[in-house]
């Protein structure tokens, strides 16, 4: 199955510092919160505003 059957593409970014849950893409584990993988926050406060924005599922 492909990622675009079930997901469509989302462009926003995180501007005014709305979301502050960061996420990463592990080969292993699957989609989880960066503090996980890394065992520390690689993204902070002061650099988020730029990053993608995951939509919630239910979200239109």
């Amino acid at each position: 199955m492909k990622l675009e059957s079930i997901a469509g593409e989302y462009k926003a970014k995180n501007r005014d510092f709305v979301h502050t849950l960061v996420l990463t893409n592990s080969a292993q584990s699957r989609i989880i919160p960066q503090t996980e993988h890394f065992d520390k926050e690689i993204a902070v406060e002061d650099n988020i505003d730029g990053y993608f924005v995951v939509r919630d599922g239910g979200e239109r």
